[in-house]
């Protein structure tokens, strides 16, 4: 589990998928869910279900993660 690149809380792997999906593919910083809403001014729910979404089109970076209400 690596650490949030601006506050420094543990990112799992939900963050670190939407890091790659909304920021940048290649990214090896990675952001936890709570500054990834802040950035974008949306709520952590939306960006669950936001990746809940990218799962259900099939994206591989969401292949097989189970998407709760608690996820970094």
């Amino acid at each position: 589990m690596s650490a949030c690149a601006r506050c420094g809380a543990p990112v799992g792997p939900l963050g670190e998928a939407l890091t790659k999906k909304l920021v940048n593919r290649g990214c090896e910083r990675f952001y936890c869910l709570h500054c990834l809403a802040a950035q974008f001014g949306v709520s952590e729910e939306l960006l669950r279900e936001k990746a809940r979404q990218f799962q259900s089109s099939g994206c591989a970076l969401f292949e097989g993660m189970e998407i709760g209400d608690k996820d970094t």
